[in-house]
């Protein structure tokens, strides 16, 4: 399958013009993530979804070369037609950072997952149920690279070809288990999530390993992340390139006084030959007032060991109701659900609809019985 590579607002349009009266469509999106400071849309891939084939039509968006996707919106969005993805949070985080917000989705890794199956990744599914096996040699291409070569277009296009009959065979799995609602309200949950503005953090809270770490410590690498910060964005690349996060950890308790030291922790020859920076900020954070960590929820030891009940009491119950139902865990109660309904409690089941992504169906299918369990534990 040679696909159409599009580059012009006129190519686009009717592209759309084609595309919008489907019922179904396969979807992929390729960005700049892992090379760029801020990840953006470089590519979109659409294909045919016949539910018993490969796709024998497939589309590239060239997303550089037309600037705008605003054309795209009425299709990809809630109105057009039914999207499907694997996993599609990342494709609709930076989408929605594009000003477009992908909806009626059919998220073919949700039903993976929710059907327990062993490996979820597309290239599993793929090769397991239809001997298919994906090209991976641009799987961390940068995809801002100009010219798109035939092989790389051949390779965009394979995400796509068979999604189609990946979603008719895990859509069928999904409705014999009883499973339907389910997965349709963790897609809808997982959209959610991905459209959620992030709350943005310093970049120093960002270093995992920042807790019981000294005060010193904690200057220099305030001072360091917000060097690496600023490097990483007028080189437009990711801050890990320059300098990996447990480098960094490094370089703020070594605090080296020498450039040739910098060698040992900061990757990037370009970053490393700018060695005054890093050493200035090291010798502002001796004298500098250290951060302070963000003070965790401060709890009585009365409300610690109430959560944890709960908790407990709603693991031993969904894996009880799993067995029951013969179906798996995330389906009965995903995990994100089970840790607000252990921080939150709930006495009555309209308590339920509270929590984000539990969903009308289980509010029906649960309600009581949750609240039989956790009244007693709730405040």
């Amino acid at each position: 399958m040679e696909p159409t590579l599009i580059e012009t607002p006129d190519a686009l349009e009717r592209m759309v013009g084609a595309l919008s009266g489907r019922s179904r469509l396969a979807l992929d999106v390729e960005t700049s993530a892992g090379h760029a400071f801020t990840p953006a849309v470089c590519l979109l891939q659409f294909a045919d979804a016949p539910p018993d084939a490969p796709s024998d039509g497939a589309w590239v968006v060239d997303a550089l070369a037309l600037g705008s996707l605003g054309s795209l919106a009425e299709l990809l969005g809630s109105g057009g037609p039914r999207k499907l993805l694997h996993d599609a949070f990342h494709d609709a985080r930076v989408l929605s950072s594009a000003g477009i917000a992908l909806g009626n989705v059919l998220d073919t890794a949700v039903h993976a997952r929710f059907l327990g199956l062993p490996r979820t990744g597309l290239a599993s599914l793929l090769g397991e149920r239809f001997g298919v096996i994906l090209d991976k040699r641009y799987q961390t291409l940068d995809w801002r690279q100009r010219p798109l070569t035939d092989p790389m277009l051949s390779y965009l296009a394979g995400d796509v070809r068979d999604l189609g009959r990946l979603a008719e065979g895990l859509v069928a799995e999904v409705s014999a288990q009883g499973l339907t609602e389910e997965v349709q309200e963790e897609t809808l949950w997982v959209l959610r999530q991905a459209r959620a503005p992030e709350a943005p953090r310093p970049a120093w809270e960002r270093v995992p390993g920042v807790q019981g770490q000294s005060r010193r410590t904690l200057a220099a690498l305030q001072a360091l992340a917000e060097v690496r910060e600023a490097l990483a964005r007028e080189r437009d690349t990711t801050p890990g390139r320059l300098c990996p996060n447990a480098a960094l950890l490094a370089l703020a308790r070594a605090r080296p006084s020498a450039p040739e030291d910098l060698r040992r922790y900061v990757r990037d020859p370009g970053a490393r030959a700018l060695a005054p920076r890093w050493l200035a900020a090291i010798e502002a954070s001796s004298t500098a007032e250290p951060p302070s960590l963000e003070p965790a929820l401060r709890l009585s030891r009365e409300d610690i060991d109430a959560r944890r009940a709960r908790a407990a009491a709603l693991t031993a119950w969904r894996q009880e109701e799993a067995r029951r139902r013969g179906v798996d865990l995330q389906a009965v109660l995903p995990g994100h659900c089970l840790s607000d309904l252990a921080a939150r409690g709930v006495r009555e089941p309209e308590d339920l609809a509270l929590i984000d992504g539990f969903g009308q169906c289980r509010v029906a299918r649960y309600g009581p019985a949750l609240v039989t369990l956790l009244g007693p534990l709730s405040p």
